[in-house]
């Protein structure tokens, strides 16, 4: 895969590891990065390269509206999502599962389909 040059789009940049990947994929030559999140409040700490993006992933609409309006995208990173640690087979486990914020795999089908009907859509994917 070539990053430079490349436009990106990557999901959950709020902190942790998708922000690690903007600042990586800036770093490496990106022309244009799209940091996509759900909170803009990390927004100002982006690098020059980037570009803060709102988006939920797990709401259909949105993300076939982010999809139509970044054709450019050449890479996506689907990084969204939360990570619960604890024990599965405790009481309450399940419970604490259906609560968290993470995006189904559905959510994630979504968005990797959204961004292919739109590159092809282009011209921008074999």
């Amino acid at each position: 895969m070539k990053i430079a040059g490349c436009v990106a789009l990557v999901t959950g940049t709020n902190r942790g590891i998708g922000r690690q990947i903007v600042e990586e994929l800036c770093a490496r030559g990106a022309s244009r990065v799209y940091a996509a999140m759900r909170d803009l409040a990390g927004a100002p700490a982006l690098p020059p390269a980037a570009e803060p993006l709102r988006l939920d992933i797990t709401v259909a609409d949105t993300v076939a509206r982010v999809a139509s309006e970044h054709p450019d995208v050449t890479l996506l990173v689907n990084n969204a999502g939360v990570c619960q640690f604890g024990e599965l087979l405790a009481p309450g486990a399940i419970d604490v599962l259906q609560r968290s914020p993470r995006p189904a795999p559905s959510a994630r089908c979504g968005s990797c389909r959204r961004s292919r009907r739109c590159r092809l859509a282009t011209g921008a994917a074999p």
